[in-house]
């Protein structure tokens, strides 16, 4: 158990956090009984509804390409700069290697 102000206030996020995923599985839980009771009582092959449902509701996710590309756009400075960074240590990592390996 932590102690002070800040002790306090950690503990009261903590219990928000579990409280706040408890909820969010809570839903999940209700909204999945819901969905294949629906298929359950309105199919006669419940099966084959059950992934048509799950297939149906999921929105396709965006690719890594794409959410890196939105990332650098949003943060446009900062990826330039770390773009920078890496162009550098990688040349210089090369240079070494090759001033290591001279023979």
């Amino acid at each position: 158990m932590l102690l002070g102000r800040s002790g306090t206030i950690i503990e009261l996020n903590i219990i928000e956090t579990k409280l706040n995923q408890t909820r969010i599985i809570q839903t999940m839980a209700e909204s999945t009984s819901e969905s294949t009771q629906e298929v359950a009582v309105n199919s006669p092959n419940p099966a084959e509804d059950v992934s048509k449902t799950v297939n149906q509701t999921s929105e396709p996710e965006d690719s890594f390409v794409k959410l890196a590309m939105r990332n650098m756009v949003r943060k446009g400075r900062q990826s330039l700069w770390h773009f920078f960074l890496t162009s550098v240590g990688l040349v210089t990592v090369l240079l070494v290697l090759a001033f290591l390996t001279k023979p």
